[in-house]
């Protein structure tokens, strides 16, 4: 996919942050630094929408088989389930 160009406006304190990140070799660029924070974002989203769907199911279900459904689906989205790995 090719690259385009965002132009945003930060602190100096944060441009301070960033570049620090960079020279300690972390990051090689403040772009990469971006890239690597909007992804990280992207996951964290996408981990919470999954477990409101997971919870919005579990609060839906109403009778012993559905909860049986209610642990496969988990296991299928997650990996795991949620109630097990609250414990």
């Amino acid at each position: 996919m090719a690259n385009k160009t965002l132009s945003i406006s930060v602190p100096a304190n944060l441009v301070e942050f960033v570049e620090n990140e960079v020279k300690r070799g972390d990051y090689t660029s403040a772009s990469d630094f971006m890239r690597i924070l909007i992804r990280d974002y992207q996951t964290r989203n996408s981990e919470r929408w999954i477990e409101r769907l997971v919870e919005q199911r579990r609060a839906s279900a109403q009778t012993p088989a559905n909860l049986i459904e209610q642990d496969a689906f988990e296991r299928e989205i997650l990996g795991h389930n949620v109630s097990e790995a609250a414990n």
